[in-house]
């Protein structure tokens, strides 16, 4: 049987298809709000919630289920690092999914997910990776670092690619190339921290060459004319106080006021509210407050964010939210 905690990380799921439920709505919230006022576990909690997500989910999701699923999709490189809590962008990875899959318009192979540094472009491409790979017969991950040349080169080794000693790194690219459209489709390449517009400009017909790839590149640029778009915005402030909580399980409920204006002097930035939090975990337990958020919405105030963050970040480990 669930217990109440495992019971509650379902229904914060399924909140992020609320706007996608329809008819059901009605049906989930009076189920969530048994949950939260009576406490209610039972069996028949917990089968009729099971119930109530399969009819959301397969009458709104549309994952594309004649879509083949490869059961060994091959790693071309080292997957990503999964983040430990993934909240609120659930709606997000349907739409990714969805866009990524359309034919409809050409320029869908290449999606340029953007949005400002800390926010989550990095594991939502993430997740991306984890939760959808298995429509994919290759796939693989890498930084757009030192450049998306060098990115694309460490495609080499695992494709038996071998160059002559004299051969330039453009023309390595080119045989390379040659190779990956050799791959059954459709394959994935996610290309982490392409922030460098000169540099997306300089290889972008080369990337849109890889007809059989899907290419993913999160990046903080913010406009591009060539390529599809897709913006990350903050999380929501309820998604955002979740994320809060579960990194500072000891926050009140009658600090979720201090909480909002916290989250709006930081402009919801995801990896911040993390950071703060574990902060705040680590400098208090259950018999001391050695740090209240009080003390932390008035050190933002007083000596702002770059302040707290630096302090912050020597003390514990983050999630990636580039």
């Amino acid at each position: 049987m669930l217990d109440e905690n495992q019971i509650a990380e379902a229904f914060d799921f399924l909140d992020d298809y609320e706007t996608r439920m329809g008819n059901h709505k009605a049906s989930y919230h009076q189920l969530k709000n048994n949950f939260i006022t009576q406490k209610t576990h039972n069996i028949d909690v917990i089968e009729r919630l099971k119930v109530l997500a399969k009819e959301i989910f397969e009458a709104k999701e549309n994952t594309s289920p004649s879509l083949p699923i490869f059961e060994k999709p091959r790693h071309l490189l080292p997957p990503p690092f999964q983040p430990e809590v993934f909240i609120g962008r659930a709606e997000n990875l349907a739409e990714i999914h969805q866009t990524l899959f359309s034919r409809a318009k050409e320029d869908t192979i290449l999606l340029l997910v953007n949005g400002q540094g800390g926010i989550g472009k990095t594991s939502l491409a993430a997740k991306y990776y984890q939760q959808y790979g298995k429509y994919y017969s290759h796939l693989a991950w890498t930084l757009a670092e030192p450049s998306i040349l060098d990115a694309l080169l460490k495609l080499a080794l695992p494709l038996d690619v071998e160059f002559s000693p004299e051969m330039e790194k453009e023309q390595q690219l080119d045989l390379l190339l040659t190779q990956m459209a050799n791959l059954e489709k459709p394959c994935l390449l996610i290309l982490d921290n392409a922030n460098d517009p000169a540099d997306l400009e300089k290889y972008y017909k080369a990337l849109r060459s890889c007809h059989n790839f899907h290419l993913l590149l999160t990046s903080r640029i913010t406009n591009f004319e060539s390529a599809q778009t897709y913006l990350i915005d903050s999380l929501s402030k309820e998604n955002a106080l979740t994320l809060f909580k579960k990194h500072f399980p000891q926050h009140k409920s009658e600090e979720d006021v201090l909480f909002e204006n916290i989250y709006d002097a930081i402009d919801g930035n995801t990896l911040v509210i993390e950071v703060l939090a574990k902060n705040l975990n680590n400098l208090n337990n259950a018999l001391k407050t050695r740090y209240s958020l009080v003390d932390l919405l008035s050190d933002i105030e007083e000596k702002g964010l770059l302040f707290i963050q630096k302090h912050s970040q020597k003390e514990i480990d983050v999630d990636w939210h580039h």
